[in-house]
């Protein structure tokens, strides 16, 4: 697996993009004649298969696997716009290989990071919320704009520098002394109704074997409100840490896992 600190994700950014407008060539038609009916946010269904077969974008997925689909969201909406299209789609993978299927009970640590299938059922949906997922600023002074992606469930993040004002502060007939250059700070305010939110739930799963391993699932977008308690899930996840504020996360060591559905289907 190549590691992030070996390669920058910028350098790849532009190849993500463009493999993902490749493959979604072959999806115009589906695309095109996509049946909406009255939801704002769907989710649109990409074949793991079809990935696979581009070895650039199938590395991207398996090593940057929340920027690649993140790069797919992104080409995919421009698609659907392209059709006339007027809802927001999600990307969500099917028909992910056999071989990646994990009980719940042998997650380890080790498995982070990994898209694996496993079997699930609901022992609690929660309530729903909402989550800043980019946080749109300006600059007090020049009023220039400044977006910062967040991330879930940490301190929202806030910009560290105005390019604007400080080239303005460096270019100043006089010169500014170097105490004034080191002094600098801009202000920034945050603009609310430029910022951009996601629909999110928490569910409680367990194995659907009878054995006692209990996890906490996330769900996102069109996925919110579709799983109650006894459902039994054949589930596409994304392993990741978890992230809810139970405790200090900055000074806390201690780590648990968490599942982030990418697809999910009910077992009848």
């Amino acid at each position: 697996m190549v590691r992030r600190r070996q390669i920058d994700l910028h350098e790849i950014d532009m190849d993500m993009l463009h493999d993902w407008r490749i493959l979604l060539e072959d999806y115009a038609e589906k695309i095109s004649s996509f049946e909406h009916g009255d939801q704002h946010v769907v989710g649109f269904e990409i074949d793991y298969r079809d990935i696979e077969k581009n070895s650039r974008l199938h590395t991207s997925l398996i090593n940057w696997t929340e920027e690649c689909i993140e790069r797919g969201n992104r080409v995919l909406f421009e698609q659907f716009q392209q059709f006339g299209q007027t809802v927001r789609p999600v990307l969500r993978i099917s028909n992910y290989h056999d071989q990646s299927f994990h009980p719940l009970e042998s997650l380890r640590m080790r498995d982070r990071g990994k898209i694996i299938t496993t079997k699930i059922r609901v022992r609690k949906a929660k309530e729903y919320q909402g989550w800043l997922k980019s946080a749109s600023y300006n600059c007090r002074g020049c009023k220039s704009p400044k977006v910062i992606p967040q991330r879930l469930g940490r301190n929202r993040e806030r910009p560290e520098q105005c390019e604007v004002c400080f080239e303005k502060l460096m270019n100043r007939d006089p010169a500014p002394e170097l105490g004034e250059i080191l002094r600098f700070q801009p202000h920034f305010l945050l603009n609310t109704e430029e910022c951009v939110y996601e629909d999110i739930q928490y569910l409680e799963v367990e194995s659907n074997e009878g054995r006692d391993c209990r996890m906490t699932a996330l769900v996102r977008e069109e996925m919110v409100g579709r799983f109650t308690e006894g459902d039994l899930l054949d589930v596409i996840v994304l392993v990741r840490l978890d992230h809810l504020a139970k405790r200090n996360f900055e000074e806390d060591t201690r780590r648990v896992l968490l599942l982030e559905i990418l697809n999910a289907s009910k077992e009848k």
